[in-house]
């Protein structure tokens, strides 16, 4: 049955502004409204802060191995921050999941008769896939893509699950495999890692045709098209 919802989640480093201009080119592409729960746990600062502190971390440690018994304390104090960035990190990621989970119930008890498709990319697969273990009563209601996924969300926890993957996508072809756990992995060939890319790859709207998501290509008609100036405010829930 063909959905007239979409979810998005975005990745880390990812603004609100790059989140809504991947929601608009997933309605462009399949004339459905795209609504945004917008992932903010790893903005660029906490990215760059977490970096520092570890290869601080790194380098001090190093000159403890030369001999310096105060390089060793400077060492453990910024791990000892690092973990503690990272712990929140978490945090922000556990509530991001439960607000995306509370949006897609409150959605499905208010449309008894839909379904719904959720579309997450990086690192949003993995708040993704915490929500969809709070969504198992709805299950066989929920559709999901995820492009270059920190994680791969296991088959049985949607009606549909895909983890697509480009060849040359560090992300979701290095790091989700030491994260877990192992769905399965679905290689489109090259485009790097970002969202847009993924989205331009045919893969994404022919598995939408494909398995009946959509009910056909919304570029065909002018209608369906999606246009930013005309449409200034996308629904938006940041957590």
């Amino acid at each position: 049955m063909a959905i007239n919802q979409i979810i998005y989640t975005n990745g880390i480093l990812t603004d609100y502004k790059g989140s809504q201009e991947t929601a608009q080119e997933i309605s462009r592409l399949t004339g459905i409204e795209t609504e945004i729960i917008h992932n903010e746990s790893t903005p660029l600062e906490t990215a760059g802060k977490i970096s520092a502190l570890v290869a601080n971390g790194i380098i001090h440690f190093a000159a403890h191995l030369l001999g310096s018994e105060q390089a060793k304390n400077a060492a453990y104090q910024s791990i000892q921050k690092a973990i503690c960035v990272w712990s929140d990190i978490q945090v922000k990621k556990e509530d991001c999941a439960k607000s995306l989970a509370s949006r897609v119930s409150m959605y499905l008890e208010e449309n008894k008769g839909e379904s719904i498709l959720l579309v997450f990319h990086s690192q949003g697969t993995h708040i993704g896939m915490k929500a969809l273990y709070d969504l198992q009563d709805y299950k066989d209601r929920i559709h999901v893509v995820a492009l270059g996924g920190m994680v791969r969300i296991p088959e049985n926890l949607a009606e549909t699950v895909v983890n697509f993957a480009h060849s040359d996508d560090v992300v979701s072809n290095y790091v989700a495999p030491v994260v877990g756990p192992y769905g399965e992995r679905i290689d489109i060939g090259g485009g790097g890692h970002s969202a847009i890319s993924y989205l331009n790859n045919p893969s994404f709207i022919n598995y939408l045709l494909s398995n009946g998501v959509i009910e056909e290509k919304a570029l065909i008609g002018q209608d369906r098209s999606f246009v930013l100036e005309s449409q200034p405010s996308l629904p938006l829930q940041v957590c």
